[in-house]
């Protein structure tokens, strides 16, 4: 039996319960997680995540968590750490990172079926660069989801980040 849907958490609240998890990981799962091959059997740390917080086992399943653990900052696992930002979109925090524009329109141009290996680019760029949390349903559902919607969503979320950036600069040097 199956409970109703208003009885199942919410993408939302399984993907913040899982960044709390992931959080806590010490060093060596996190490592594993993040050289996991995402077309294979996976890690057994991925199976454990997987089977406690209900999530797909599939291809893009394994490369979320994948990115979650290479998102994760990195250090001691009593220290605390901060991946999920449900008010950071991830369109803001490639804006912060200065993700080149030509690199996310290249992106937003290619076809669903072919987004989880060009997304691990961003995922590596984001976290080389460190961040403050990135809301990673927004992740989820580039990798989940063909609709549309999300693709728009990344596009909007960059270019209005962009843009503040951009008048917050010709603010300043007008002041100068």
């Amino acid at each position: 039996m199956t409970p109703p849907d208003d009885a199942r958490p919410s993408l939302g609240d399984t993907l913040f319960r899982l960044a709390q998890d992931i959080t806590k990981l010490d060093p060596g799962p996190l490592a594993r997680l993040r050289r996991m091959g995402c077309y294979g059997p996976g890690e057994g740390d991925f199976w454990v995540l997987a089977m406690r917080h209900g999530l797909r086992t599939d291809a893009p399943g394994m490369r979320l968590i994948q990115f979650l653990a290479m998102l994760t900052p990195k250090g001691a696992p009593h220290l605390p750490k901060k991946l999920h930002d449900a008010k950071r979109s991830l369109g803001t925090a490639l804006v912060e990172a200065n993700y080149p524009e030509s690199r996310l329109l290249r992106f937003l141009a290619l076809p669903f079926e072919t987004r989880g290996d060009a997304m691990e680019g961003m995922v590596r760029w984001l976290a080389a660069k460190g961040h403050e949390g990135i809301n990673i349903v927004d992740i989820a559902l580039l990798l989940f989801s063909p609709d549309v919607r999300h693709a728009r969503r990344l596009a909007q979320t960059y270019y209005a980040a962009h843009h503040k950036a951009a008048d917050t600069t010709a603010k300043k040097d007008a002041a100068a």
